[in-house]
């Protein structure tokens, strides 16, 4: 189940488990485990709204709660941004497989949710994953139509995570290998104009492979 501590949010159970900074949402998933083996490093499905802030400054959080297998945090529009972010982060498990702890968590779901009290605003988010070039390779895949890649841990050990967009919520992905120390996918989401009383979500799935 999702444990909120502050501004750091849990999900634990006897088999699966991740970490997140939820003021610092540009960080994303931080630190997964599952089998009680942790994944190597990574930031997993952080979100970098504009005007981009420094990885070291936090968000405001106006409201974060758990409701069943989601967790719902909404942040503040400011100055800078004429936006009001929310995100659902939601376990995704398999109801077939599990133990007396519950279900099988097979990955997580990141929605992402626009609304603004402007008539015109700018929503666009980038939803980037982080991985040392060291430990994970990286290669676009087809996966139904959808905007995918997929991570494999180079130690042979670890899971797979594929990592994929809804089609129609993804405006531009790309593999960025312009670091020599780490490899980052981005998803681009939100390009066009959002006026006030709409509200405009988008999903972001990232899922184990054995």
């Amino acid at each position: 189940m999702w444990n909120c501590d502050g501004h750091l949010a849990s999900w634990r159970t006897a088999a699966f488990s991740l970490e997140m900074d939820l003021s610092r949402p540009n960080r994303g998933i931080s630190e997964w485990t599952r089998g009680g083996v942790k994944l190597p490093p990574m930031r997993l499905l952080s979100a970098i709204w504009q005007p981009a802030r420094s990885s070291s400054d936090s968000e405001t959080i106006e409201d974060c709660y758990p409701r069943g297998r989601d967790l719902i945090v909404t942040y503040a529009q400011t100055p800078e941004r004429s936006v009001r972010p929310q995100v659902y982060w939601r376990m995704i498990v398999d109801e077939s497989q599990g133990s007396s702890a519950g279900p099988m968590p097979l990955g997580v779901e990141w929605i992402g949710s626009m609304q603004t009290s402007f008539l015109d605003s700018q929503p666009q988010v980038d939803s980037v994953s982080e991985f040392d070039s060291a430990d994970w390779k990286l290669e676009s895949v087809d996966c139904y139509g959808c905007p995918a890649f997929v991570a494999r841990p180079t130690d042979g050990k670890s899971p797979s995570i594929l990592i994929a967009a809804h089609p129609s919520d993804c405006q531009v992905h790309q593999m960025d290998e312009s670091s020599s120390d780490t490899v980052a996918l981005r998803f681009r989401l939100f390009t066009e104009s959002l006026e006030k009383g709409v509200i405009r979500r988008g999903r972001i799935r990232a899922h184990l492979l054995d």
